[in-house]
């Protein structure tokens, strides 16, 4: 969940400006733009539940009704932080991108990895919203997300998750399988003991790997291509917000 300390108190949220459907995909294509080159954050502004609801289907391209967005910020699942409102002011506004981006971790986790919900709870309680990048991106399986909403009662975190599945990773070309499994059945813990001499032992092929010089090539190879895909999604995010707004504008021509 938000961290409370950093959600905006009511003063600044009556000083934050209001954007509507239009607005904030405006707002989006140039200000997340500004934000991603610069390394900081995007600034803060309020949308209305109906414009939120379009911001998400544009953005986060999931369809939610408002009833399933006021289930998610409600008491009840506590997944999402509640509206907020402006003094003086009745109507439900959502904080962008505050709201938007933890939405997208909820609607990741239960439209991509099929959690249930309170499960989801579990995991944004123990996942700090900083982290949350990780299980957005899909770099971790079903299993690893169940197995951190289980064992973070016993202190692990999303830390502990990656780590355990670089190691297996990490054997996965060096410890045959049958061999494994010829260890697993003997007593005491032959497999254990091999198996972090192995880990510990490919660790130093990495730190020499590094060290060569050998991983930057690689990864400067592989980025140039990475770096052209990103480029052109932000391209095309940019067109598409452009043709949706000059669509809306013809239509209200039309009325």
């Amino acid at each position: 969940m938000m961290d409370e300390k950093k959600w905006p108190s009511e003063e600044e949220i009556n000083k934050l400006p209001v954007h509507g459907f239009e607005g904030l995909l405006k707002y989006y294509a140039q200000e997340k733009w500004k934000a991603d080159k610069a390394g900081t954050a995007v600034p803060r502004v309020l949308v209305k539940d109906a414009d939120f609801l379009e911001v998400v289907e544009t953005l986060l391209e999931s369809r939610l009704s408002l009833r399933e967005l006021k289930a998610y910020s409600s008491a009840k699942l506590g997944l999402l932080p509640a509206p907020v409102h402006r003094t003086g002011d009745k109507a439900d506004y959502y904080v962008y991108p505050d709201h938007l981006e933890l939405l997208g971790t909820i609607l990741t986790l239960r439209k991509a990895y099929h959690l249930p919900l309170e499960t989801i709870k579990e995991l944004l309680e123990k996942v700090p919203q900083d982290e949350h990048h990780v299980m957005t991106a899909r770099v971790l399986s079903t299993a690893d997300l169940l197995d951190l909403a289980k064992m973070g009662a016993a202190g692990f975190g999303l830390k502990d998750v990656v780590m355990a599945k670089a190691c297996d990773v990490m054997l996965q070309d060096i410890l045959p399988s049958s061999q494994a499994l010829a260890l697993a059945t003997e007593p005491g813990n032959a497999l254990q003991s091999l198996e972090q001499k192995l880990i510990l032992g490919r660790l130093q092929e990495i730190k020499s790997w590094v060290e060569s010089g050998r991983r930057a090539d690689f990864v400067r190879r592989e980025s140039a291509q990475d770096f052209k895909n990103l480029a052109q999604k932000q391209l095309i995010g940019r067109k598409i917000s452009r043709k949706i707004l000059a669509r809306r504008a013809r239509a209200g021509r039309g009325k």
